[in-house]
């Protein structure tokens, strides 16, 4: 898999910042020193942006920065971008890359992230929602475009990538 970035360790990735505290990463980021670097590979393997869609809501947890970032890069030129970021690092949001028309929030809880997506003033025949991160937040996403926005499956993607209380690895 290509690797998409890498950045030093000690700024946004610690031990809280990667899902729960008994995964392989979080036991890798407690073991880190400064200068150490981690490598990150994009996802999903193929982008392939609608050129059509004028804007674009990337909504995630720590665990999403690598894909938002991947997504930020291959989003079409013009196209208007809202990244919501949920979690308690403070952070998150100086490893983004945003471009020109892109807003970044965070929220501190999925109920938040849930909240400030639906604050959005978007013409929902126009755009595009990709989320991922924690199976709670993203199902809270998921159930928002899909019950009350009604955006068709070919306007939405969602994953979550772990389960709050739950190890992985």
């Amino acid at each position: 898999m290509a690797v998409n970035w890498q950045r030093t360790v000690l700024r946004a990735m610690g031990a809280r910042d990667v899902h729960e505290p008994t995964g392989p990463a979080a036991r890798w980021a407690r073991q880190a020193a400064a200068g150490d670097t981690v490598d990150f590979s994009f996802t999903p393997a193929r982008l392939a942006p609608d050129p059509g869609i004028g804007t674009y809501v990337l909504a995630g947890d720590a665990s999403a920065l690598p894909a938002i970032n991947s997504l930020l890069g291959a989003l079409p030129d013009g196209a208007r971008t809202h990244v919501i970021l949920t979690g308690d690092h403070d952070d998150a949001a100086s490893v983004l890359r945003p471009r020109a028309g892109t807003t970044v929030t965070v929220t501190g809880t999925g109920a938040e992230q849930v909240a400030c997506l639906g604050a959005l003033d978007l013409d929902h025949a126009d755009c595009y929602v990709w989320a991922a991160g924690e199976r709670q937040d993203v199902a809270a996403v998921r159930d928002l475009v899909r019950k009350q926005w009604r955006l068709p499956k070919d306007r939405q993607h969602t994953q979550y990538y772990w389960i709050r209380g739950k190890a992985v690895g």
